[in-house]
């Protein structure tokens, strides 16, 4: 999992001998590109993106900024809205799943809760891509209802333009148009100027609905004790959206 890479990079010891190490795998955990190009460097080998889930194992490796290229051949996945009508390509929904080699205990049509959008690439095969939004991933505010991953966006401009790594962010909605924002950053980065370049890139639809406050932590937080996983969006509005 990235988090666990990243625990390592900041004890890094660079007289350790990683060269045995040749590939590399993230999954469980979304992940930006200057994490990923920072985890190349310190392990010097390929590094790869790749999404599953622990029902159905492989569903598809990177080819794109949070894109898939699917394995059809092994897990069928579907984009279905909430009334469970198969939408089109390109259209935005609900990821399902059906194993197409999972004999003793069937999944068919099995909702991972995540949300996405399928395509066709040029060469005929299908492309995922994932939102990075479980169904409980949304900002709320009266009655509007924003995607979590828009506090993400500036992040992976940033990500793009510099080698200086995020290592981590943490989002928390309190209330109806409150954000708190946690991020521990690279030493180098000059924290009132990620400030305002993060503000500036920030989506208007929350910068004008929510009131955003950012704070800056010395350390990372854990994964959680039961998933392995490292959360990184909650919000008391959940009850809201059922």
């Amino acid at each position: 999992m990235p988090t666990k890479k990243y625990y390592f990079i900041r004890s890094y010891n660079s007289n350790l001998d990683l060269s045995f190490i040749q590939y590399i795998e993230l999954t469980g955990e979304m992940f930006l590109e200057s994490q990923k190009r920072r985890i190349e460097k310190v392990f010097g080998c390929t590094v790869m993106g790749h999404y599953g889930s622990m029902e159905v194992n492989s569903i598809g490796y990177e080819c794109g900024k949070n894109e898939y290229e699917l394995f059809d051949s092994t897990t069928f996945v579907e984009i279905l809205d909430e009334d469970n009508n198969v939408l089109p390509y390109g259209e935005e929904g609900y990821i399902h799943v059906t194993s197409l080699q999972n004999k003793a205990m069937p999944f068919i049509r099995y909702k991972l809760g995540d949300m996405g959008k399928l395509r066709i690439d040029s060469a005929g095969k299908r492309i995922l891509r994932l939102s990075n939004a479980k169904e409980t991933q949304f900002l709320v505010s009266g009655k509007t209802k924003l995607n979590a991953e828009l506090l993400l966006e500036p992040l992976y401009v940033l990500s793009t333009e510099s080698e200086k790594i995020i290592y981590q962010i943490q989002a928390e909605q309190i209330g109806a148009d409150q954000i708190i924002l946690k991020f521990l950053l690279d030493e180098e980065i000059d924290r009132s100027e990620f400030a305002r370049y993060y503000m500036e890139r920030l989506d208007e639809r929350i910068s004008n609905n929510f009131n955003i406050f950012i704070y800056f932590i010395g350390k990372m937080e854990g994964p959680d004790k039961n998933t392995g996983k490292y959360k990184w969006f909650t919000s008391d509005q959940n009850e809201v959206l059922l």
